[in-house]
Protein backbone atom coordinates (compact mmCIF):
# COMPACT_ATOMS: atom_id res chain seq x y z
CA UNK A 1 0.00 0.00 0.00
CA UNK A 2 1.12 3.26 -1.12
CA UNK A 3 0.19 6.65 0.89
CA UNK A 4 0.85 10.54 0.31
CA UNK A 5 3.43 11.82 2.46
CA UNK A 6 1.75 14.37 5.72
CA UNK A 7 1.71 18.24 4.68
CA UNK A 8 5.33 19.54 5.39
CA UNK A 9 7.33 16.16 4.75
CA UNK A 10 6.09 15.60 1.09
CA UNK A 11 8.62 15.46 -1.33
CA UNK A 12 7.57 16.33 -5.56
CA UNK A 13 7.26 12.54 -7.23
CA UNK A 14 7.60 10.35 -4.08
CA UNK A 15 5.13 8.54 -2.12
CA UNK A 16 5.76 6.33 0.68
CA UNK A 17 5.13 2.57 0.96
CA UNK A 18 2.93 1.49 4.05
CA UNK A 19 5.07 -1.53 5.53
CA UNK A 20 2.39 -2.23 8.26
CA UNK A 21 -0.32 -1.29 9.27
CA UNK A 22 -2.86 -2.42 12.54
CA UNK A 23 -5.60 -0.71 11.62
CA UNK A 24 -7.96 -3.19 9.29
CA UNK A 25 -6.10 -6.35 9.55
CA UNK A 26 -7.38 -8.90 11.75
CA UNK A 27 -4.70 -9.64 14.11
CA UNK A 28 -4.77 -5.45 14.79
CA UNK A 29 -6.07 -5.24 17.85
CA UNK A 30 -4.27 -7.49 19.37
CA UNK A 31 -0.67 -6.28 18.35
CA UNK A 32 -2.31 -2.72 19.35
CA UNK A 33 -2.80 -4.49 22.86
CA UNK A 34 0.34 -6.31 23.07
CA UNK A 35 1.96 -3.39 22.07
CA UNK A 36 0.39 -1.37 24.77
CA UNK A 37 0.92 -3.59 27.65
CA UNK A 38 4.71 -4.10 26.38
CA UNK A 39 5.23 -0.26 26.58
CA UNK A 40 2.97 0.15 29.98
CA UNK A 41 5.04 -2.52 31.72
CA UNK A 42 8.34 -1.49 30.65
CA UNK A 43 7.69 1.93 32.77
CA UNK A 44 6.27 0.33 35.84
CA UNK A 45 3.00 -0.95 35.88
CA UNK A 46 1.12 -4.37 36.02
CA UNK A 47 -2.26 -5.41 34.71
CA UNK A 48 -4.95 -6.55 36.93
CA UNK A 49 -5.67 -10.09 36.65
CA UNK A 50 -9.24 -9.48 37.15
CA UNK A 51 -9.25 -6.94 34.10
CA UNK A 52 -6.38 -7.26 31.67
CA UNK A 53 -7.31 -3.46 30.26
CA UNK A 54 -6.55 -2.57 33.68
CA UNK A 55 -2.87 -1.07 34.30
CA UNK A 56 -1.80 -0.22 38.41
CA UNK A 57 1.58 1.35 38.73
CA UNK A 58 3.77 -0.86 41.15
CA UNK A 59 4.93 2.31 42.96
CA UNK A 60 3.01 5.64 43.08
CA UNK A 61 -0.56 5.91 43.17
CA UNK A 62 -1.46 5.92 39.37
CA UNK A 63 -4.23 3.24 37.66
CA UNK A 64 -5.09 3.37 33.60
CA UNK A 65 -7.73 2.07 31.86
CA UNK A 66 -7.19 1.15 27.92
CA UNK A 67 -10.29 0.95 25.60
CA UNK A 68 -9.25 0.10 21.81
CA UNK A 69 -7.18 3.68 21.81
CA UNK A 70 -8.93 5.57 24.48
CA UNK A 71 -6.97 5.79 28.11
CA UNK A 72 -8.10 7.15 31.41
CA UNK A 73 -5.82 8.06 33.98
CA UNK A 74 -7.05 8.08 37.77
CA UNK A 75 -3.93 9.26 40.46
CA UNK A 76 -4.12 10.90 43.72
CA UNK A 77 -3.93 14.18 43.52
CA UNK A 78 -1.52 14.78 46.86
CA UNK A 79 1.44 12.67 45.24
Amino acid sequence: MYVEMPEGFAVDGHVLKLNKALEGIRPGAHLWFKRNSEALTSIGFTASLSEPNLYIHKELPIMLAVFVDDVIVGYDSES
